[in-house]
């Protein structure tokens, strides 16, 4: 039946969204294979960004007007970074570092040492950081070797190279300053989870405190962990008793993304009612409604309550907006209306919807051939990282890694300093550079869409398919 597969499809889409720290992780309906494949792609764009970075940070430190800002404490480089970074100009502030490297040497175990290095490994400047670091670890202190080994294992963490963040994370780090050991925790359950390794993800994730800044999230994955352990009703447990915390009413993102989790597991066990008052506890303003609208209508067809769910589908179906949810709105409203022997209502609905994917396809086919110009279409940061093309919305940040879209602005930045000089074979690599960056993101954007349209296919099948069974029952109303 189309309403179980539709609503297998949508259960499964919401128990794969995962929100760690900073970084939205979402298994979307996108193949997965296909922004799999991008991964190599991925590591060779930022491998020849730290290649570049190496070789123009190193002639910019060596510049007169670089030359000239040397400093003598690790106190006032710092103080000059930070006036650069306040100004928004991270590439001096990179060069000061360069420039005086020495003194992260020399004051190995001081506070801002850490900081500095951090920024170089946020700037993709992995080689110069690597250098530094290895040069800190020879003075044996196992405290600072451990803060470094965490910074390295964030950076690849943003990178999503999960082995590597295990081994970078895998001695002790109760030395590391308690927020740090608490996002080592987070960092070692996500990167467990997301090799399937959900048990003893599990048991990480039950180390952190309810004081961690982190605590929400962790528990959040632990749930959803459970959930794919088959231990639902511990995942179910987790989630009720995190949305009755009073300072989680006060977040009302984490609280509708909670709402969501438990909403689509509930359904899935069928809990029908308890699903329902998750759904209708999430915001109509927020980034979920969609989601909890889309849930609500299968949750009342479940409970047979066909003009409730008819009344969801009509909201979305109503809504101008490019989401997945309203789409699949246009194929389960129709289904409602047969469900009621409203049949010619069903006919018409099913007839429209065709109409609608087909019309979307063609758009989205259209949209794939043409050529994507990204100074015109720019990639905005807000609320997600996403372009817009024509009346398309790509989300870039469901299926790609941030630190792809950051470090594109990165050389963005490189490329407004380097026009400032005449230095025109720095300039033919930062050019290329930027290029590499630009066509993996125009083919990041079409992979999506082209996942679109197979999806409108799908579902333009199913509108025929259901109008073909009305006719072939021979039971549309006359």
């Amino acid at each position: 039946m189309i309403f179980t597969r539709l609503n297998r499809f949508i259960i499964t889409l919401s128990l794969n969204l995962l929100v760690f720290g900073n970084v939205a992780y979402a298994i979307n309906n996108v193949d997965v294979t296909q922004v799999n494949d991008y991964h190599k792609s991925l590591s060779a764009t930022d491998k020849a960004h730290q290649a570049f970075a190496n070789t123009f940070y190193a002639q910019l430190a060596n510049s007169p007007a670089i030359q000239a800002k040397r400093f003598n404490t690790i106190e006032k480089l710092t103080s000059a970074v930070n006036k650069a970074v306040t100004s928004q100009n991270q590439v001096s502030a990179v060069a000061l570092i360069i420039r005086n490297h020495f003194l992260l040497s020399r004051y190995y175990d001081s506070a801002e040492t850490i900081t500095l290095v951090k920024l170089l490994l946020d700037n993709n400047h992995l080689i110069a950081a690597n250098k530094l670091i290895d040069e800190i670890n020879q003075q044996g202190d196992d405290s600072v070797t451990g803060q470094l080994n965490y910074l390295l294992a964030d950076f690849y963490f943003q990178r999503e190279q999960w082995l590597t963040v295990l081994e970078y994370l895998e001695g002790n780090s109760t030395d590391l300053p308690l927020a740090q050991y608490h996002h080592a925790l987070l960092m070692t359950g996500v990167a467990l989870q997301k090799q399937a390794k959900h048990d003893l993800a599990i048991k990480v994730y039950e180390k952190i405190p309810e004081q961690a800044s982190n605590y929400t999230t962790a528990q959040l994955n632990l749930a959803i962990a459970n959930i794919r352990q088959g231990w639902w009703t511990d995942g179910h447990q987790i989630i009720s008793q995190l949305v009755a915390k009073p300072e989680i009413a006060q977040q009302e993102r984490t609280l509708n993304r909670l709402y969501i989790t438990l909403g689509y597991s509930l359904l899935n066990q069928a809990y029908y009612r308890n699903a329902r008052k998750a759904f209708q506890r999430v915001a109509l303003d927020s980034h979920y409604s969609n989601q909890a609208l889309l849930g609500i209508a299968l949750t009342a067809a479940h409970q047979d309550d066909y003009l409730g769910a008819i009344n969801a589908s009509r909201f979305l179906k109503e809504k101008k907006q490019d989401d997945l949810p309203i789409d699949e709105a246009f194929l389960l409203m129709p289904f409602f209306y047969e469900k009621t022997q409203q049949r010619a209502t069903a006919s018409l609905g099913y007839s429209q919807a065709a109409q609608y994917y087909q019309d979307k396809t063609v758009r989205l086919t259209t949209l794939i051939n043409a050529p994507i110009n990204l100074t015109q279409s720019t990639v905005q940061f807000s609320p997600r990282i996403h372009i817009n093309l024509a009346d398309s919305h790509i989300d870039l940040q469901k299926n790609y890694p941030e630190y792809f879209f950051n470090q594109r602005q990165n050389t963005l930045q490189l490329l407004a300093w380097q026009a400032k000089s005449n230095n025109s074979k720095l300039a033919s690599s930062l050019t290329k550079l930027a290029e590499q960056y630009d066509a993996l993101t125009i083919k990041m954007a079409k992979s999506i869409m082209q996942a679109r349209v197979a999806q409108l296919t799908s579902y333009l099948n199913q509108s025929r398919y259901g109008l073909a069974r009305l006719y072939d029952n021979n039971t549309v109303e006359q």
